[in-house]
C-alpha cells in the first residue's frame, strides 16, 4: 500500500514538471550589459598598455628659510591719464 502512494506521488510530480526552451532571448538589458562589459574590458586593456605613473612620497616640512637679500627692480613705466575710474 505504501508503494502505491509513492508511485502516484511520483507520477503527479513528473506531470507537474514544465520544461522551458533554452533559447536566449535578446532584449535591451542584455545588449546594454554586453556593451558595458566590452567598454570595461577595452578600458582595462588600454590602461595596461600605458606607462606606469611614478609616485613620490612628499615629507612634511617648513619652507621658512629666512634668507635676507637686497635687490633693486628696474622697469620702465608709463603714466596714462583717463576720465574714467578703475
Amino acid at each position: 500500500m505504501a508503494d502505491k502512494k509513492k508511485s502516484t506521488k511520483n507520477k503527479q510530480s513528473e506531470e507537474s514538471v514544465v520544461q522551458f526552451n533554452n533559447v536566449i532571448k535578446f532584449n535591451m538589458a542584455i545588449v546594454l550589459f554586453i556593451a558595458i562589459l566590452i567598454y570595461v574590458l577595452l578600458s582595462v586593456f588600454k590602461s595596461l598598455g600605458k606607462e606606469t605613473i611614478a609616485i613620490y612620497k612628499v615629507a612634511e616640512s617648513n619652507i621658512n628659510n629666512n634668507i635676507k637679500t637686497t635687490g633693486i627692480a628696474i622697469r620702465s613705466e608709463k603714466v596714462v591719464k583717463t576720465d574714467k575710474t578703475g
